[in-house]
């Protein structure tokens, strides 16, 4: 078998990647990130109006301009986060996902999961399975995200939902509640933002929904002439028959010498044709 034959082979029977991440998963996400993005940014604003605190945000990270027009931006995101949020729930629930990736979670695994971050020691290798803290933060931020539209509700409509103003405690307590969640997704999209460029291939599968292209591009398909090895055959010999040098027997026969060999033989057939004299056919 000639080493262009071999190539063929590994192109036949190259299969796709493992999906990771499947089409659904990566629209919520992406609509949500940009969703979350004008929420917080017009939320600012709409703070810097009434603030809690004895600060403010600078007017260069705030949308709307004033306090109207961000309420304007404040609610139109408002609308596309539910939508996009309730889809998302909606799927999470019907095709199990939530039950697959995000449980068990255990203080144990928490734990050690942590120890392992925080020493750098923790896999990345299965992007398909969360690890424990990966867990506890994604469900953790789900919960925040149900609360934080919650409490943003209660402050838009406070007459027309009275129980859930009083839910929250008032008026004030719910505002109290809606920034302190704002707090904790502005944390938890830093964190995402750095693991995610710490492991690249984490962000390729929210783009294209694999790690990379197709297995037969990145590994090499085993030669099914190594099946033979088993029997006592030697592997890489190839239609010359067992007398001809071997193509590649074992990690230590240099390619060179495999090249030198195969131009020395002249002529062989590649594909039922016939290779011209001193044609290196890879």
């Amino acid at each position: 078998m000639t080493s262009l034959a071999v190539s063929d082979h590994q192109a036949e029977t190259a299969t796709p990647a493992k999906v990771i991440q499947p089409v659904w998963v990566r629209i919520v996400h992406w609509v949500n990130a940009f969703a979350m993005i004008l929420m917080i940014m017009s939320g600012w604003q709409i703070y810097n109006a009434s603030p809690l605190f004895s600060f403010t945000f600078s007017h260069s990270i705030t949308l709307g301009g004033w306090l109207g027009g961000a309420l304007l931006w404040h609610f139109a995101a408002m609308w596309l986060l539910m939508v996009n949020g309730l889809v998302y729930l909606a799927l999470g629930f019907a095709t199990g996902r939530f039950r697959k990736k995000l449980l068990p979670i255990t203080p144990g695994g928490v734990i050690a999961d942590t120890k392992a971050a925080l020493t750098f020691k923790l896999s990345h290798d299965d992007l398909s399975k969360y690890n424990s803290v990966q867990k506890l933060l994604y469900t953790g931020i789900i919960t925040v995200g149900v609360v934080i539209v919650l409490s943003g509700l209660s402050m838009w409509k406070p007459v027309q939902l009275h129980w859930l103003v009083s839910l929250f405690g008032g008026y004030d307590i719910a505002r109290y509640v809606h920034f302190t969640c704002m707090a904790l997704i502005v944390a938890f999209l830093v964190i995402h933002v750095a693991l995610a460029l710490l492991v690249p291939k984490s962000l390729r599968a929210m783009l294209i929904g694999r790690e990379g292209g197709y297995y037969g591009s990145s590994q090499k398909t085993p030669d099914p002439r190594c099946r033979q090895e088993a029997a006592g055959a030697r592997c890489g010999e190839d239609d010359a028959g067992a007398d001809a040098p071997p193509l590649h027997h074992g990690r230590h026969q240099p390619r060179r010498a495999d090249a030198a060999h195969r131009l020395r033989r002249g002529r062989f057939v590649v594909g039922g044709g016939i290779a011209e004299e001193g044609l290196e056919v890879q």
